[in-house]
């Protein structure tokens, strides 16, 4: 999971919010909150789709696979119908969040079916203990909902938004090697939780299944080129030419359009920390995707 820039809100979500918002409050007005008929009223959204998915690379927001675009949702990170938490142990459904959040622009993603599928992330929004929810409107609604149904700061999310400028996916997930005592070129890697947020992350999202992919990548691509053209380099050349050569190799490989940004970063960032030749350069680490 890399950082994403979704940038500008698309003029026409926001015609589409103007629309479909008015109706959603009537209809949770008229039959509450966790009803068949605001459900279905919670459409239009996928208006941005293609926005999501050119701004995203056209990959999936959390696995960073390029799904290709048919059939693909549009995922929103508050869910949109109901949320599920666990407290104390017991799976609880909150249907009074977030509906009125389906047409915000920082709240949506381009998102894999895998990834927000039911037995994935779906509508699972758990929350760090003693966080207090979103406010959610009460009966009957505004036709103007106040600002305060909107300060998701007031949340702390266990889950990683990859769309928070504040936050470095790569701060809370990494992808490591199993096992270092074998050869390099032997390597199989694995997705560590670096933080609580992380670990859930992982878990919820099952991002640990990409384990076969993840190798594949590393197998095929990233160590024969850091061993051809980085390794076997160190040594023979000058400090500003290993340079030249690593910073050539980071560009190639750590792409933001490249399935598995951020297990390439990480990749290359331990093969240079283990490198002794690296090292004694003070070679630097790549720049975070």
């Amino acid at each position: 999971m890399i950082r994403i820039d979704r940038g500008d809100e698309p003029a026409e979500l926001r015609v589409i919010r103007d629309e479909h918002l008015q109706n959603a409050i009537a209809k949770f007005d008229q039959f509450g909150p966790g009803s068949m008929q605001l459900s279905n009223a919670l459409v239009g959204y996928d208006v941005v789709k293609k926005a999501l998915h050119g701004r995203q690379h056209r990959k999936c927001a959390y696995c960073e696979r390029a799904p290709g675009f048919d059939g693909q949702p549009v995922e929103h990170f508050r869910p949109k119908k109901l949320a599920l938490r666990r407290v104390k142990g017991r799976l609880v459904k909150d249907h009074e969040r977030y509906w009125w959040l389906t047409w915000t622009w920082s709240n949506l993603l381009f998102a894999c079916t895998t990834c927000n599928g039911p037995k994935r992330k779906g509508s699972h929004f758990p929350l760090e203990s003693g966080t207090v929810p979103l406010p959610a409107p009460s009966r009957p609604a505004s036709r103007s909902l106040p600002a305060v149904h909107f300060q998701v700061a007031v949340e702390r999310p266990l889950l990683l938004d990859p769309s928070d400028c504040n936050v470095d996916p790569l701060e809370h997930l990494r992808w490591l090697p199993i096992d270092r005592t074998l050869p390099r070129s032997l390597w199989k890697w694995e997705l560590r939780g670096l933080t609580t947020r992380g670990a859930w992350t992982k878990k919820v999202l099952g991002l640990g299944n990409l384990a076969d992919e993840i190798d594949h990548r590393y197998r095929d691509t990233v160590w024969p080129r850091f061993h051809h053209e980085v390794e076997r380099v160190t040594g023979r050349k000058t400090r500003d030419q290993v340079i030249s050569t690593w910073d050539k190799l980071v560009r190639d490989v750590v792409h933001r359009s490249h399935p598995f940004t951020a297990a390439t970063w990480s990749m290359l960032d331990v093969l240079r920390e283990s490198t002794v030749g690296l090292r004694r350069l003070q070679i630097p680490a790549p720049p975070r995707p």
